[in-house]
């Protein structure tokens, strides 16, 4: 499923550049030209803006949750099996930490931080997949903008 929704972002992707190339085809004057790569340059500032705006917010998100568990365990007094792990000095205290079975509570956090990592692996991955193909389009926009100034 994961590898379907990347194929697809990059088809959508390509359809975008292919509009915008066909796009600049139909221009007939530089000042057309101009005024569709404008437009495009602004379409990009947008779309990056958007972008880059989501990943902050979730890479945010998860930095936050990372710190309320800990605030929660100084409270509680809680020691987690990730602490215990990282104190554990001998074979044995490790496999008895392993074959500890977690708690509901634990399973639903681990879960919980599992999905959210999923989707920050997700958001990132597209992330740059549309970085890409932007810069794609930031090339055509200004290839187009320097033609029509008879710079090129």
């Amino acid at each position: 499923m994961k590898t379907l929704g990347i194929i697809w972002n990059v088809i959508v992707n390509i359809i975008t550049v292919a509009i915008v190339w066909g796009i600049f085809s139909i221009a007939s004057t530089n000042f057309e030209t101009i005024v569709i790569a404008v437009l495009v340059l602004i379409y990009l500032s947008m779309q990056t803006f958007a972008s880059g705006l989501s990943l902050s917010q979730l890479k945010f998100m998860e930095a936050l949750d990372a710190e309320f568990r800990k605030v929660k365990k100084i409270i509680k007094n809680d020691v987690d099996r990730e602490e215990l792990m990282k104190e554990a000095q001998t074979l044995d205290q490790i496999n008895n930490i392993m074959t500890t079975p977690l708690t509901e509570k634990e399973k639903e956090e681990k879960e919980e931080r599992e999905k959210i990592t999923k989707v920050i692996q997700k958001q990132t991955t597209e992330f740059y997949i549309n970085a890409v193909f932007q810069v794609i389009i930031y090339i055509i926009a200004l290839y187009h903008i320097l033609t029509a100034l008879s710079v090129l």
